[in-house]
């Protein structure tokens, strides 16, 4: 059985997400800690479905992180095109198609031309 192009680009983004998460510098896991509570949580947005292996990577990344077991909320949110976003007390991680589009715009690489 073959996957999807939607699929595929979904595991995809989900898998850099987590290299995003277990690459983090000390410094910044530092900060997520100390600006994170239990009852805050963690929220994961996602395109569309991630199978249960994806959620479960990233909820090991997020416990690394955090230095405990978090509870992960997941939301279906289609305007992010592709992939996922993740957001632990104020910090966000998009590993989103709609997220990279927003930083090619943001760079000047994606709207119409400066005169």
């Amino acid at each position: 059985m073959t996957q999807s192009p939607c699929s595929t680009i979904q595991q995809q983004l989900a898998e850099r997400l987590v290299d995003t998460l277990s690459q983090l510098p000390e410094t910044e896991r530092v900060q997520v800690r100390e600006d994170w509570s239990d009852i805050d949580g963690a929220m994961v947005e996602t395109a569309t479905t991630l199978d249960a292996t994806s959620l479960q990577q990233i909820n090991l990344a997020v416990n690394a992180i955090v230095g405990q077991v978090v509870k992960l909320t997941v939301r279906a949110q289609p305007a992010l095109l592709a992939g996922a976003r993740l957001r632990i007390g104020g910090h966000v991680w998009d590993a989103s198609l709609a997220g990279q589009f927003e930083a090619l715009r943001s760079n000047g690489m994606g709207g119409p031309a400066n005169v």
